[in-house]
């Protein structure tokens, strides 16, 4: 009630299946209370975490809420990496209604951390191969405004979780 007409987006999917799992309560029924709340979309859907994806989204439309972005929860093998963005395509070949697409993982190893180059090469084969995906995206506040930069040179054209206030502590050019 307090965000107004501003919509609100909230939850991970695989947390919400998760949770209807274990409390016996239909994942439709419980995307329908969220929705009844306020919610207007859920925040993201790992697609490394979802099982049974496609119905999980179907869920999710059928709630009446939209999605605000597909994602990678955890960092994987280059094989896998693949699979994650033609699994994303297969979804919204079969959805139609996918908004966007964030292939970067949300977390990482620090063991064996990605690099610069293996982040954007995801970027550009996300970009060529879930084509059907209207929007790719990285995470300003995860990889940094260098590689969200020169992502957008790969095939990003969106950037989320950009700060709203200017952090110049880092100098000027580093700033939002």
């Amino acid at each position: 009630a307090a965000s107004g007409k501003v919509p609100v987006s909230a939850f991970s999917l695989a947390d919400l299946q998760s949770h209807a799992r274990s409390s016996g309560t239909p994942l439709l029924n419980l995307l329908r209370d969220i929705r009844h709340a306020g919610v207007t979309s859920i925040a993201e859907a790992p697609i490394d975490v979802l099982d049974e994806a496609e119905a999980a989204l179907d869920a999710v439309r059928e709630a009446g809420l939209g999605l605000a972005r597909l994602t990678v929860n955890r960092p994987a093998e280059p094989s896998a990496r693949l699979a994650y963005i033609q699994r994303a395509a297969a979804l919204q070949h079969a959805l139609g209604w996918l908004p966007s697409f964030a292939p970067l993982p949300r977390s990482w190893a620090a063991a064996s951390p990605t690099t610069g180059y293996e982040d954007v090469r995801q970027i550009a084969l996300a970009r060529l191969l879930a084509d059907n995906i209207p929007s790719i995206q990285v995470d300003w506040s995860l990889y940094g405004p260098k590689l969200a930069q020169v992502a957008l040179t790969f095939g990003a054209d969106d950037l989320d979780a950009v700060p709203g206030r200017d952090d110049e502590s880092e100098g000027r050019r580093r700033a939002t």
